[in-house]
Protein backbone atom coordinates (compact mmCIF):
# COMPACT_ATOMS: atom_id res chain seq x y z
CA UNK A 1 0.00 0.00 0.00
CA UNK A 2 1.41 3.70 -1.09
CA UNK A 3 2.19 5.97 1.41
CA UNK A 4 0.81 9.40 1.22
CA UNK A 5 3.29 12.62 1.07
CA UNK A 6 4.79 13.58 4.53
CA UNK A 7 4.91 17.30 3.55
CA UNK A 8 1.44 18.47 5.51
CA UNK A 9 -1.39 19.25 3.50
CA UNK A 10 0.18 17.30 0.60
CA UNK A 11 -2.50 15.24 -1.06
CA UNK A 12 -0.20 13.47 -3.14
CA UNK A 13 0.56 9.54 -3.20
CA UNK A 14 4.43 9.58 -2.25
CA UNK A 15 7.08 8.16 -4.33
CA UNK A 16 10.49 7.92 -2.50
CA UNK A 17 12.00 7.93 0.68
CA UNK A 18 14.65 10.55 1.57
CA UNK A 19 17.53 8.46 3.20
CA UNK A 20 18.80 11.33 4.69
CA UNK A 21 15.30 12.76 6.41
CA UNK A 22 13.19 9.17 6.30
CA UNK A 23 10.61 11.14 4.97
CA UNK A 24 8.06 9.53 2.51
CA UNK A 25 7.96 12.53 -0.35
CA UNK A 26 5.67 12.59 -3.79
CA UNK A 27 7.75 13.32 -7.18
CA UNK A 28 7.07 17.07 -6.83
CA UNK A 29 8.34 17.65 -3.15
CA UNK A 30 11.04 15.23 -3.44
CA UNK A 31 12.24 17.41 -6.20
CA UNK A 32 11.86 20.37 -4.08
CA UNK A 33 13.87 18.71 -1.47
CA UNK A 34 16.83 17.21 -3.91
CA UNK A 35 17.01 20.87 -5.30
CA UNK A 36 17.19 22.43 -1.62
CA UNK A 37 19.84 19.70 -0.29
CA UNK A 38 21.63 20.65 -3.44
CA UNK A 39 21.45 24.05 -2.43
CA UNK A 40 22.99 23.45 0.67
CA UNK A 41 25.62 21.13 -0.76
CA UNK A 42 27.02 22.75 -3.64
CA UNK A 43 28.73 25.50 -1.44
CA UNK A 44 30.19 23.73 0.70
CA UNK A 45 32.04 21.04 -1.65
CA UNK A 46 33.33 24.57 -2.97
CA UNK A 47 34.28 25.14 0.00
CA UNK A 48 36.13 21.82 0.61
CA UNK A 49 37.60 21.92 -3.04
CA UNK A 50 39.41 25.12 -2.21
CA UNK A 51 40.71 23.86 0.87
CA UNK A 52 42.18 20.97 -0.60
CA UNK A 53 43.74 23.41 -3.45
CA UNK A 54 45.84 24.94 -1.07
Amino acid sequence: MSQPCAIDGCKRTSRALCHCCQQDLCIFHLNEHNDLLNSQLNPLVDEINTLGDR
